[in-house]
């Protein structure tokens, strides 16, 4: 990667981004290769931010919410602390499938050679788990979740979109394997720094329980406290029926087998000989839950362990 001015991780969300951006808030110095910095929401560039409060670390703008008089001031400014601070590493999960904004507003301008960096996972557990990050709580059926989730996994056709930018030297595409933090400053040939995991899944009661209380899901900080409170690490529920799960598999084969191009041999052998990405048998074993409504499983457990967690949050 040398030559490279600006390095773009672009997600996908569900895919280990929130360690990622909580190892380079605490260790923004990637060696002597690059520094990490984020897109203020008023457009100015931060090197080396300061961690958010609620979560422990910070990224960059989502730039579809921002006032749209900003935009064209940020290739100015990214530009300006490039040259000011050296080669940056920015971060945004939801920035994979929005090239679209990038190229109408010419965001990256001036600041080529950009690499851009993409973690993908088998797009049928994506579609779950974006379920539960985000399309029960907004009220969507779980058609127009499937329809919205399988889109954003159509993850060579991003791949591909980000390619085209003028700008772009480099797309990387990297599978989910493990703690993707490790995976991630391997790229820049330095270790990680030392962290937990955050932003974990939270296990399938407290989900049910919230969902039965959405109103509990508007605190972003409380998902974060909650995230920490739990040793349990159970899977989300599983929402999709197995014709669900085949269509997800058909309608983004196509585009996965495109992620051949930004892989390194062993990088896509970890897709090609895994049937989750191909194969809907792979998934006989789950049992699709009600996506509306289910039981609040382990419901003492539950319990127990937040009412530990603020015993010991008190010492």
């Amino acid at each position: 990667m040398a030559g490279t001015r600006l390095y773009l991780h672009i997600g996908a969300g569900k895919c280990g981004s929130s360690s990622i951006q909580t190892a380079l808030t605490r260790s923004p110095a990637v060696g002597d290769i690059a520094t990490y910095a984020k897109i203020a929401r008023d457009g100015s560039i931060k090197v080396r931010p300061s961690a958010s409060r609620e979560t422990g670390y910070t990224a960059s703008i989502n730039v579809d919410t921002v006032d749209p008089g900003i935009l064209p001031a940020i290739s100015t400014n990214l530009g300006a602390a490039i040259e000011r601070a050296g080669p940056l590493i920015l971060s945004y999960e939801g920035w994979h499938n929005r090239v679209d904004m990038f190229h109408k507003h010419r965001l990256l301008e001036g600041c080529g050679p950009v690499t851009v960096i993409y973690y993908v996972r088998a797009p049928v557990g994506y579609v779950n788990s974006a379920w539960w990050q985000w399309g029960v709580w907004k009220g969507w059926t779980i058609e127009k979740a499937m329809t919205r989730f399988t889109n954003h996994a159509r993850y060579g056709l991003h791949a591909r979109a980000w390619a085209e930018l003028p700008e772009v030297e480099r797309v990387i595409c990297r599978p989910v394997a493990g703690d993707v933090v490790p995976d991630f400053f391997s790229l820049f040939g330095v270790n990680p720094p030392e962290m937990e995991k955050t932003n974990v899944t939270l296990p399938g009661g407290v989900l049910r329980l919230m969902q039965r209380n959405p109103d509990l899901w508007k605190s972003h900080r409380l998902n974060f406290l909650l995230g920490d409170a739990f040793t349990s690490r159970e899977p989300a529920p599983w929402v999709l029926a197995p014709d669900q799960i085949g269509r997800i598999i058909e309608e983004t084969r196509e585009s996965t087998e495109m992620l051949q191009e930004f892989m390194d041999p062993d990088a896509w052998s970890k897709i090609r000989d895994d049937a989750l990405w191909w194969d809907a048998n792979a998934y006989a074993g789950k049992r699709a839950e009600n996506p509306y409504e289910g039981e609040v499983a382990n419901a003492d457990t539950i319990a127990a362990d937040l009412l530990k967690h603020i015993a010991g949050s008190r010492r």
